[in-house]
């Protein structure tokens, strides 16, 4: 881990870097656009909520409000009521939570499908139920209903036992700074202040396209909708169009080329090379091998007025590998490379925007983020094809060339198209790379370099493109990137070129001098007494381990509780209330749970009565009585 002259400046450094134009109103998705998978997610949000402690900025005495309650939102509140113990209100819109993964039957998730998980040089298990390995809130590979079940029982199991607040049903309209924190506004309250806001919305809307009924990612993946249609006549195949080779591209493909396939067969086509066991080590090789991982890795050592570094990836590589050159002017900075490889090529182009300035700190960010944008556009170029010439080189011994026959599809015509140069890219997880070398031996599908254009249309029963004509279109062009905090007005603070490392769980070893031993501080953060004390409401099960649980959703009296203090927020009861709460979460029998709710029902009635038109002033109050 990357420390700055002090470890709070380093972790206000982190802060900033997730900070939006709202002060104390902070993006749990740091504003990325890569690597936004369920695990990585859940790695950033550890990062935040360890920053946003250590640096002071959250503590007992706080009141988070979060806005959204998918798996981002819930990650949040567990993490930040278990290093800290602070208040937490959570905000979901919808009334069912999780409802995109629960609708997703057929979807599988897994922590090393479309995920950093392994990209950053670790090695892959093929276990088809690996755990992750976060302090908590684990979950283990499987389809859409089961990992939103499995995730949902935790959540409700923690918040059973500490003090977070869900409110469902009820979206956020508008969030202001305000002197003291934020001030928080919904569709059925007024305006209530918290120290600060966790912006947990995702990153916005799947692009859909008119010319497919294909309605989304999260609802595709049935075999059964991939048949070719009978009717057709024998002697003619079904042309399908794939726009989009990302990820979820790629399983769209082995859907239509493999009959029947399913997302967790891809373990099932795994190159072992001999013993199953060499393929973690061949993947970790391969991974040292590929330039643009050298390249990304990189990273300046001096550091801005806010404790960042003032360059990373691309940019950071550049000006290393300059430094090196114009010290050692005798010696070729890429001996042994061809001129037109990766490394040379891109140094080139980053050469010609920046060969007139002397150090980093004279180029204006304005420029750096222009020159960033161009070199990062290069740089997946030639990755595409270094890793295209990587995942050729597979040997495929693990798979008998007759079952492979076997279950390829010979009644449709696939085509693909993507914006890398060939089918392979370095965004794609490893996994899914040999899945590609797969099918692009064992079948004849075509991809081409491009994109849709406007000028594609339906025409009859087929889909009229530059391409040619299709019976089926396919669009996978990931998120739109316009949610809740992707406005203006809750855009980036402080503009940065940051490294994308948000997504790896900034890890912390300390020597116990003591114990002779060393210490994860980061994992004991989170693994805090009140965690602890939470296992104990369940017999003491291990959330990082067990994979079958049985969690005990919150009661009726729970779910009231919640909404007893979310109506008391921001009246003269609220400090009353809050320390109700408190004693509520923390009862141990069954009588004193109703003994303290009975209390916090009789002061929201009193507070109702004489205050109702403040709390609802669009609305008639109604009687919280259970």
């Amino acid at each position: 881990m990357r420390q700055s002259s002090t470890e709070k400046e380093y972790w206000d450094a982190v802060v900033s870097a997730a900070e939006t134009r709202i002060r104390n109103c902070f993006s749990s998705t740091f504003f990325q656009e890569r690597n936004i998978s369920i695990p990585d997610q859940q790695a950033r949000c550890f990062n935040l909520c360890y920053a946003l402690s250590k640096s002071g900025r959250v503590t007992r005495r706080s009141h988070v409000a979060i806005v959204g309650a998918g798996i981002s939102g819930m990650t949040c509140a567990v993490a930040l009521t278990m290093a800290t113990d602070c208040l937490v209100y959570v905000y979901e819109r919808d009334e069912i939570l999780l409802r995109r993964l629960r609708e997703a039957s057929f979807r599988y998730f897994h922590p090393e499908l479309n995920s950093s998980a392994g990209r950053d040089g670790a090695s892959i298990s093929g276990d088809p139920d690996l755990l992750t390995a976060f302090p908590f809130m684990n979950w283990s590979g499987g389809y859409g209903w089961a990992v939103a079940e499995e995730m949902i029982r935790k959540f409700d199991h923690y918040r059973r036992c500490s003090c977070i607040a869900l409110s469902m049903g009820e979206p956020i309209v508008k969030i202001d700074s305000s002197e003291e924190g934020v001030m928080v506004s919904t569709a059925r309250r007024a305006p209530v202040q918290f120290d600060l806001a966790i912006d947990a919305t995702g990153f916005g809307r799947e692009k859909g396209s008119d010319l497919t009924n294909d309605e989304s990612y999260w609802h595709s993946g049935n075999p059964r909708g991939y048949r070719a249609l009978t009717i057709r006549a024998r002697r003619s195949r079904e042309r399908i169009l794939i726009s989009g080779n990302g990820d979820s591209g790629v399983i769209e493909l082995a859907h239509c080329l493999i009959r029947d396939f399913r997302h967790e067969d891809i373990f099932r086509f795994l190159a072992h090379n001999r013993h199953p066991s060499q393929l973690g080590q061949w993947y970790q090789t391969v991974q040292a091998s590929l330039p643009h991982r050298r390249i990304l890795s990189a990273a300046l050592d001096d550091e801005d007025e806010r404790g960042l570094p003032r360059a990373t990836g691309v940019l950071a590589w550049y000006w290393t590998m300059r430094e090196l050159a114009e010290s050692n002017p005798h010696i070729s900075t890429f001996q042994g490379r061809p001129p037109g490889s990766t490394e040379p090529t891109l140094y080139s182009l980053i050469h010609s925007q920046l060969n007139r300035y002397r150090t980093i700190d004279r180029v204006a960010r304005g420029k750096l983020a222009q020159v960033e944008e161009l070199a990062s556009e290069k740089l997946a170029e030639l990755a595409s094809a270094d890793v295209a010439n990587v995942a050729r080189d597979v040997v495929l011994q693990g798979i008998p060339r007759k079952a492979i026959e076997q279950v390829i599809r010979t009644d449709v015509r696939v085509t693909m198209i993507g914006r890398s140069p060939t089918v392979y890219s370095m965004h794609q997880a490893p996994l899914n790379w040999f899945l590609l070398a797969l099918l692009e031996r064992s079948t004849g599908f075509e991809y081409i370099h491009g994109r849709l254009t406007r000028r594609a249309k339906i025409v009859g029963n087929h889909v009229q493109t530059q391409f040619g004509r299709f019976d089926r279109v396919i669009v996978r062009h990931g998120p739109d990137f316009k949610s809740f905090g992707r406005s203006r007005r809750f855009g980036r603070r402080i503009p940065s070129i940051v490294a994308d490392s948000t997504h790896q769980l900034l890890t912390h070893w300390v020597v116990d001098r003591d114990r002779k031993r060393f210490r994860d501080v980061f994992l004991e953060h989170f693994r805090s007494k009140r965690w602890r004390e939470s296992l104990r409401h369940n017999g003491g099960f291990e959330d990082s381990r067990e994979r079958e649980l049985h969690l005990r959703e919150p009661s009726v009296e729970h779910r009231k509780a919640d909404e007893f203090l979310l109506v008391l927020r921001g009246t003269p009861s609220q400090a009353k209330a809050i320390t109700l709460y408190r004693r509520f979460k923390r009862a141990q029998t069954p009588e004193d749970r109703s003994a303290v709710l009975i209390r916090l029902m009789t002061l929201t009635l009193r507070e109702i009565k004489l205050r109702g038109h403040l709390l609802e002033p669009n609305k008639r109050p109604q009687s919280p009585v259970p």
